[in-house]
């Protein structure tokens, strides 16, 4: 978390704000993240997109549901 003032002028963390980038890609079409992932369009059928993501060992992919398991976890293990 970064650190900002609040409207009160207390100094607490605040939480990082970002935009969405939206893009349209097609299958076998890739995106870039910085200098080493790349996600690449697999499949699309229907509503359902398959996605092939290439980055290095040490860079943590999730599906954002298993990511928020993980955070609850250790957010839990904390308190114990």
């Amino acid at each position: 978390m970064i650190k900002g003032f609040m409207p009160d002028g207390d100094l607490r963390p605040a939480k990082k704000e970002f935009k969405m980038l939206v893009l349209s890609r097609q299958r076998d079409e890739s995106i870039i993240i910085g200098d080493d992932i790349e996600i690449v369009i697999v499949d699309v059928r229907g509503d359902k997109v398959r996605l092939g993501i290439n980055a290095p060992r040490e860079v943590s992919v999730h599906r954002k549901e298993i990511y928020d398991a993980i955070q609850r976890e250790k957010a839990q293990q904390k308190e114990d």
